[in-house]
């Protein structure tokens, strides 16, 4: 027998029993509890992560356009516009200032509103799609703008101010500012939440 065990052969005999190679329902159910624990303790901070970071890619994008809007003005020196656009080829009308809606970047030969007119296509520089429904982005500043422009020089014809981007379902979350100045720079500010407990 020795010599079958020694070239790997299987061993017999009446004292020596099989090893078992698995858990017990005692260690199974320890194991779930503790997952269960983390994975509830891990997910409402990851849903913050991915929220902050979604968040950030939206004020990204928003603030890029106003860069490139007035970056565009100089380039062609003419007026380029940017207003709230739920369509992608007019401006939209009314006193709504939420740009969830979406944006459009536009040539603009006369420097002024051109609320609910067609933008001819040759004038159309970018458009942006709507946002996801549960984020805010609102024009919030005196005077709230869904529409400015800058002219020839990069300079704004009037104060873009001040907006405002949050997320409506994380109401502990911080939101992101984002003041425009007369030069078309960008400041960004996080405002602590008030409605958190």
């Amino acid at each position: 027998m020795d010599a079958i065990h020694a070239r790997g052969g299987p061993l017999r005999g009446p004292n020596l029993k099989r090893r078992q190679n698995a858990f017990t329902l005692v260690e199974l159910s320890v194991t779930v509890a503790v997952l269960g624990t983390v994975m509830a303790l891990a997910l409402p901070r990851l849903s913050a992560t991915v929220s902050h970071n979604h968040m950030r890619s939206v004020r990204d994008e928003f603030t890029s356009a106003v860069v490139r809007m007035r970056t565009e003005a100089i380039h062609r020196n003419r007026c380029v516009s940017m207003c709230i656009s739920s369509n992608a080829k007019t401006c939209n009308q009314g006193t709504n200032t939420n740009w969830s809606a979406g944006w459009l970047m536009y040539q603009n030969q006369s420097c002024g509103a051109l609320e609910g007119a067609s933008i001819p296509s040759g004038d159309i520089i970018a458009a942006s799609q709507s946002i996801p429904s549960y984020f805010d982005l609102q024009s919030n500043s005196t005077g709230s703008r869904s529409a400015f422009s800058a002219n020839s020089r990069g300079v704004l014809l009037v104060n873009a101010g001040t907006f405002t981007l949050r997320d409506t379902r994380q109401p502990c979350q911080p939101s992101t500012t984002m003041t425009i100045s007369w030069q078309g720079r960008v400041r960004l500010d996080e405002v602590p939440s008030t409605s958190c407990p």
